[in-house]
Formats: structure tokens, C-alpha cells, sequence
């Protein structure tokens, strides 16, 4: 980091212990100097005006954010870094209790340049595309659900004439099924696209907007296959901003809300499984930065909790075991984000059987509903709640 990188990383850092969530956005790399809206502005031109995908690579256009450099990401000469639409969150992060955390959203096909190609197409489709369209796909509360069901009306402001195409819901279908069926179903994709089906969609808008869930990408750009390392904390103000989203959750509910059964958690694919994963090496290294004179992040971080350190040269661990306590690593290769596949640590396991266990007393116009769906399904309504306190 340069100079100024580093007076504003000891202002991320300033923030992360004592600043407030309405601030969140003065942190953002993608905010900083207007960049989003100028990029989404002179994208929004060039597809209004370019008639194909090769004169957009000829303008030289590229969506690198402030503080990031593309230049250190793998295989940094991919297409869809430059020219895909980047994503660095959705969801309502400071309110969400379970946050997905993935390496960096994917793209459609194996080809990265016919997956830039698509994206292209698929804006010049819609006709005359504004900054406020691009915006959203981008960085938002809304969450990934909610947006990938709603498209037609979140993105272009259409109107919901039914349901979506649930096929088309990747991240639904992927990682998130399982939040509208029942435990014991295996068959998640089938068993939630027969319920979600069955729900008028309005009242289906209402419930998926509900829902406390988030994701996170340790770095925002997007392509096929993706392997990162702890360089990029250094190099990528992007990525130093989610960790830092994710340390601030985590500290507020040991400083503030200290004993309330509903904490946040954040599912990693892999952490200590072994071998350290991507996201355990990156907060590792974000931890190890300097923040003044020497000082790093997990010293001001140990000494905000009160924790002494018996030697000032030891590592993170003191700090990463407290970290893990927040940690539900998938246990299968299955990405679902359901009970059985969130397994790693028994700790946990045991703290997040008790908020996920569902509450069984409906009400009489919940009950009607779940017999439209078969009857022995949990209706959506209480799945909407499915990340309240438990009640038990």
C-alpha cells in the first residue's frame, strides 16, 4: 500500500472498531470519488452506443476500482475482469445473520470471453441501459434471492407477471434451496421450486425480501476459475473492505450484543480444513498489516477486547480461534447451505442447530398455505424467519 492507501486503511481499521454502520459506505473503494457511477455512466454509454463486444475491448474500458490493481489478480489478462459488471456484495450486511462468503462471483460458460460476450448481449437486450440499472448489479441490499427471483422487476423495473424461471436462479438453486424446505428433504432444488412455485408472487416478493441472509466475494471481479492468495490484501483495497466487514460483525457481537443466541455466522467453503483456504490466508494477512508505527491490526484489534498476549511476537491464532468461533465451513463438496453440510466445527454446529431449528407453530392462514404445498412443508412465511432468535 502507498501512502495514502495507508491513512486510509488506519481509518478502515478506526472504523471496524468504533465507527458506525451508516458510515459503511464511506468505505467502500467503490464509492470512493464517485467511481461507481462514473464507470456505471461511461458503461451505460458505451453499450448504448458500441453495436459489438469487440469495439467495447477497443475503448479501453476496464472496471478496475480505486486501490484495486488487476494486474495482481490470477491469470490477470481474463476478460471478465475488466469488462463483466463486478460484484462486492448484496444483501443487507450489517443486518444479516448468515453472510456467504465466496472467492469472487463466477461467470455462465467455461469461455471467459463468450461469457463477457453474453453479459454484453444480455444488456443490449434491454434496450437503452442507465448507470442506476449497472449500479445494482453491482453492489446492493437487496439479497441475492430476492434479486435473482425479482430480476425482471428489481433490475428494469418491469412488473411481475409470475414467477422466474427458477433454472436461471444460480445462487438459489446452488447454495440457498435449502432454506425453503424441510430438514429432512434431500432433494432441495425440486422440493423449493414446488414451493416457491406454489406462492403467489407478491406475497413471494415479500418473504424473499425477508430473509437475513448476505454474500461477500473476497475480491469482486469475476471469472470461470479463481485461486487466490494473501497478495491480494495487500494489493486490493476491494478485498480489504469485505474482511473488514466481516471483523466488524464479529466484534460487535463480542463487544455489544455479547450472549444474544442470534450471531452472525459466515460460510466458508474452506477454513482449516487442513490446508488453510483462501479466506483463512487473506484475513490472516489482513490481521497482520500494519496499521501504525509498526502496530498491526490484530494488536489494536486484541487490545479493543481486552485480551493480553502473553508474548507481543506471537502470531493471528489468539485472534483467528475467536474468528472460527463464527466460521461454518461446508462439509461435503456440496455448496448447499443446509444443516447437515455445515458440520466442520461441533461448537458451532450445536449454536446453529438452535437458531436453524424451525418454529412449528403456525398460524391458521399459515397452516392453509401449507396444505397448498403438500402439507408437510414448512411454509415460506416461517422460513422467511428462519434466521430470528429461537423461540425455544
Amino acid at each position: 500500500m502507498n501512502t495514502n492507501e495507508k491513512k486510509e486503511f488506519k481509518k478502515l481499521v478506526d472504523w471496524i472498531l468504533k465507527g458506525d454502520w451508516k458510515d459503511m459506505d464511506s468505505f467502500n473503494p467503490f464509492l470512493k470519488e464517485d467511481f461507481i457511477t462514473k464507470k456505471a455512466e461511461e458503461y451505460a454509454e458505451l453499450l448504448n452506443t458500441v453495436e459489438t463486444y469487440d469495439q467495447l475491448k477497443e475503448s479501453g474500458f476496464s472496471w478496475e476500482g480505486p486501490g484495486d490493481d488487476l494486474t495482481k489478480l490470477p491469470s490477470s489478462k481474463t476478460e471478465t475482469y475488466r469488462y463483466m459488471v463486478p460484484q462486492l456484495y448484496s444483501g443487507d450486511v450489517e443486518n444479516a445473520v448468515l453472510t456467504l462468503c465466496l472467492l469472487n462471483p463466477g461467470v455462465s460458460s467455461k469461455d471467459q470471453e463468450k461469457s463477457a460476450i453474453e453479459e454484453f448481449e444480455m444488456f443490449k437486450k434491454e434496450g437503452k441501459i442507465n448507470a442506476e440499472v449497472i449500479k445494482k448489479f453491482s453492489f446492493n441490499k437487496k439479497n441475492m434471492v430476492y434479486r435473482e427471483l425479482f430480476k425482471d422487476k428489481y433490475y428494469y423495473g418491469k412488473e411481475i407477471s409470475g414467477n422466474k424461471d427458477l433454472n436461471e436462479c444460480y445462487y438459489t438453486k446452488k447454495y440457498f434451496a435449502p432454506l425453503f424446505v424441510p430438514d429432512k428433504d434431500e432433494d432441495f432444488w425440486k422440493t423449493a421450486k414446488e414451493i416457491i412455485s406454489s406462492y403467489d408472487s407478491k406475497d413471494l416478493e415479500i418473504k424473499t425480501d425477508e430473509l437475513k441472509i448476505a454474500n461477500l466475494d473476497l475480491t469482486p471481479y469475476r471469472s470461470k476459475n479463481y485461486s487466490a492468495s494473501k497478495l491480494l490484501v495487500e494489493s486490493q483495497a476491494s478485498t480489504r473492505f469485505v474482511i473488514a466487514l466481516i471483523i466488524k460483525k464479529i466484534l460487535e457481537h463480542q463487544l455489544v450484543n455479547e450472549g444474544s443466541e442470534t450471531q452472525p455466522w459466515f460460510v466458508i467453503r474452506s477454513f482449516e480444513n487442513g490446508m488453510k483456504g483462501n479466506w483463512e490466508k487473506s484475513i490472516e494477512a489482513f490481521l497482520a498489516l500494519e496499521v501504525d508505527n509498526e502496530v498491526t491490526v490484530q494488536s489494536v484489534i486484541l487490545r479493543e477486547l481486552g485480551i493480553k498476549k502473553s508474548d507481543e511476537t506471537t502470531d493471528s491464532k489468539d485472534l483467528m480461534d475467536l474468528i472460527k468461533q463464527y466460521i461454518l465451513p461446508f462439509s461435503s463438496q456440496s455448496a448447499s447451505v443446509s444443516k447437515n453440510n455445515l458440520t466442520s466445527y461441533n461448537a458451532n454446529k450445536a449454536k446453529f442447530e438452535k437458531i436453524y431449528t424451525l418454529d412449528k407453530s403456525l398460524t391458521d392462514d399459515q397452516k392453509e398455505q401449507n396444505e397448498k404445498v403438500k402439507g408437510t412443508y414448512p411454509t415460506l412465511c416461517t422460513k422467511a424467519n428462519f434466521f430470528e432468535k429461537s423461540k425455544n
